[in-house]
């Protein structure tokens, strides 16, 4: 390992062991927050996760089921401040277990183990030793180590500091948990080192599309595509993608630009290279439409690779991202998503029990079925929501010309703030901000039928008055992350002083609206100008004190 290598896999470790000590695992010893830290961003929320760390645990800390296949974890956690080399002692108990477990000779062995095993835990490792003997294939064996594995062969997957490191990076741009390896075989295919640096490697070559399609059909949860910035939009150019590939599959890899694929790192076998934590960051849309598509043929696609040392240029892969993404039209809003600062605003939304969406459709496609409990905001109702209550942009712009929100300057101006600092000032507005947005929603639904859309076009108003509303209230302000870890914008129905005071500052804007008959109301708030004269009419002082305090007996923690 070269010196740049050493030092960077040390900081990055040093990283997560802040991680490890910070407040999302204050509660737990520092190896069982290793432990929990893995999992999560391993396998994310999993509902088939069993913790057995702990006293008569039998050498086995985790076990989780993924598809057909289930993984038994042991973790050793470098407590020390310099990544070693792991214990091979450790190991050789570890890989003993497994032997244990999978040899139908050894079944006196695994009697007297399993009875040195915790009562809780028999019944479990007992049907692991059965699924060992009936299907040995869908059980795994990883010994998860954030110390330097050795040369040497194990009967067991090693897990070491380099590969959490990669794990780490993704995990630290708030990326979705990476599928672990895989395999494609190329027709042929050629490779070559960046001249930029020594760690990259690049591999082009022409795959069946059968083999890609492969890939996605176990990836229930879209793991493919982690630092993709959007997943499946359905969009008419899908449609035509999958025309071609019907029609004309032997010219299709001609007409389309293929997968773009990065990983943390590549091996060649023949004509097979192994993927380690691989992610499709451009043909996302050409794979889920032939998805969908009924036709199954013979068919080429351009395929590259990118094999990138973890710790590399991080610029280098946000640039390849944003300038490789042109088959559909790329909005500004798409490119941001994966900016430092918006990973910023997704972990400390995280701890509030809010997902926030940064890749357009990540929600429905992949997040929905598995953050029980969780509400949502996407990147765009955010920008719309702080550009209004920060005073960046006007109402007019922040509702009918979202793109610009995203122009280097305004974009500067409404997100430079929110750095790696999550106790930072920047964020208690953000708690304030993202109540009075989810709080308007609920204000919209209890308005009678009839004055719901006119609500809608007015929503940028009414987020900017319950939001200087709660300025004025130091419980309301104080209190605002807690309003939204507890739900309370969604538990509690919106009070009829709130539901008055948003009507009466409606109808006033209505007939500020009226005065112009040249204007709908819809194109009266494409203006800033009149929405700016419309709200300092519909909300002065008198009535946002009024909803102020309306507001502290309707969201106020009891």
């Amino acid at each position: 390992m070269e010196i740049a290598d050493e030092v960077q896999l040390t900081t990055a470790i040093k990283a997560l062991k802040n991680e490890l000590n910070g407040p999302r695992f204050r509660h737990v010893p520092l190896e069982r927050a290793f432990i929990d830290w893995y999992v999560q961003a391993r396998y994310g929320n999993s509902k088939n996760l069993l913790i057995t760390d702990g006293p008569g645990d039998g050498g086995i800390d985790a076990i989780v089921t993924e598809g057909e296949q289930r993984i038994v974890m042991q973790f050793k956690y470098a407590t020390g401040s310099l990544v070693g080399h792991i214990n091979s002692g450790q190991l050789r108990k570890f890989e003993e277990v497994a032997d244990i477990l999978v040899n139908r000779e050894r079944e006196a062995d695994f009697e007297a183990w399993i009875n040195n095993v915790a009562g809780a835990h028999r019944g479990k490792y007992r049907n692991l030793r059965k699924v060992a003997l009936a299907d040995p294939a869908n059980l795994r064996f990883d010994f998860v180590t954030s110390k330097r594995a050795g040369t040497g062969p194990s009967s067991v997957n090693l897990v070491d500091a380099s590969r959490i490191v990669s794990l780490w990076q993704l995990y630290e741009e708030g990326f979705t948990p990476p599928i672990e390896a895989v395999e494609i075989r190329f027709e042929e295919f050629w490779s070559t080192k960046s001249n930029r640096h020594d760690r990259v490697q690049n591999y082009v070559g022409l795959a069946d599309v059968q083999v890609m399609l492969a890939l996605m059909e176990h990836d229930e949860h879209e793991r493919l595509f982690a630092q993709n910035v959007r997943t499946d939009l359905k969009s008419r150019i899908n449609m035509r993608i999958r025309e071609t590939y019907e029609k004309e599959p032997d010219v299709f890899w001609l007409c389309n630009n293929g997968i773009y694929i990065v990983c943390s790192d590549a091996m060649i076998k023949g004509k097979c290279v192994k993927l380690v934590y691989p992610s499709i960051i451009n043909g996302s849309q050409t794979l889920h439409a032939l998805r969908a598509s009924r036709v199954r043929h013979p068919c080429r696609v351009l395929v590259r690779v990118l094999a990138i040392d973890p710790q590399a240029d991080r610029q280098l892969l946000a640039a390849i991202v944003k300038r490789t993404n042109s088959q559909n039209p790329m909005r500004p809003m798409n490119l941001a998503a994966h900016d430092p600062e918006q990973l910023n605003i997704a972990r400390y939304l995280d701890g509030l029990t809010i997902f926030y969406e940064r890749r357009q459709g990540e929600w429905k496609n992949e997040k929905k079925a598995l953050l029980h409990g969780y509400a949502h905001v996407t990147l765009k109702q955010v920008a719309q929501w702080a550009a209004v209550t920060s005073g960046t942009a006007g109402m007019g712009t922040a509702r009918a010309r979202v793109s610009s929100l995203f122009v280097e300057d305004t974009y500067n101006k409404i997100f430079s703030q929110f750095g790696p600092d999550l106790a930072s000032k920047p964020y208690r507005f953000l708690s304030s901000t993202v109540v009075a947005g989810l709080f308007t929603g609920r204000i919209i639904k209890a308005l009678p039928k009839t004055e719901r859309g006119a609500a809608t076009i007015a929503h940028l108003a009414i987020v900017r008055a319950i939001y200087e509303a709660m300025l004025r209230s130091h419980c309301l302000c104080d209190d605002a992350s807690e309003i939204l870890n507890l739900a309370l914008y969604r538990y509690r129905t919106p009070s009829q002083p709130v539901i008055r005071s948003v009507r009466r500052a409606i109808r006033e804007m209505q007939q500020i609206q009226r005065r112009d008959k040249e204007l709908t109301f819809a194109n009266f708030f494409k203006r800033n100008d009149l929405t700016e004269r419309a709200f300092q009419a519909a909300f002065p002082k008198s009535v946002v004190a009024k909803l102020r305090r309306a507001l502290e007996a309707n969201l106020a923690i009891r």
